[in-house]
């Protein structure tokens, strides 16, 4: 006795399937652009303002990780939002008490951050020198403006992703 099992169209299933791949990779591609720059603007939205150079210098984009960093995968995405400023961490997560700050650029071993400290204390009509005395002192209370951006975004991916996924499924059942 004899069973024969023939298949056929085995490479319009496989053209099927890349072309479904590479249009839901680009619809993911798209959908991580839009997340990453819409969390971007709300965290530049966010972020405490006296020149908006820290607004300004939050970057978003997306990044394509290679085999090696992801073990088998043959590749991944990722979004980023980060805030590029020198002074963002001090901001974030504030200044512990101890050493008091210099707010002589000409000694400051940070002659930016001292210019920028002293300027901002003129504008508020504060002393500098009691400024740096204080937060010497007591150190400052961190701002992370950044955490509800992100953990609101962290909660409608998923959502959007599955969104993604039906919708390109949905054009390749119809066709």
């Amino acid at each position: 006795m004899e069973i024969t099992v023939q298949v056929t169209g085995l490479d319009r299933l496989r053209a099927a399937n890349e072309a479904l791949l590479a249009d839901l990779d680009v619809e993911l591609l798209q959908l991580l652009r839009d997340q990453s720059l819409e969390t971007r603007d709300e965290a530049r939205a966010a972020a405490p303002t006296f020149t908006g150079s820290l607004a300004s210098r939050i970057s978003s984009g997306v990044t394509l990780q290679s085999r090696v960093a992801l073990a088998g995968e043959t590749a991944a995405k990722s979004s980023f939002v980060r805030p590029r400023a020198p002074h963002s961490w001090l901001v974030i997560h504030g200044r512990r008490s101890g050493k008091m700050p210099s707010v002589d650029p000409a000694r400051a071993k940070s002659p930016e951050s001292a210019r920028r400290l002293r300027d901002w204390a003129i504008a508020k009509g504060i002393d500098p020198f009691i400024l740096a005395r204080a937060i010497g002192k007591r150190g400052t209370v961190g701002k992370p403006f950044m955490d509800a951006p992100i953990a609101r975004a962290e909660a409608s991916f998923e959502t959007k992703v599955r969104a993604v996924v039906e919708r390109v499924l949905a054009r390749y059942r119809a066709a």
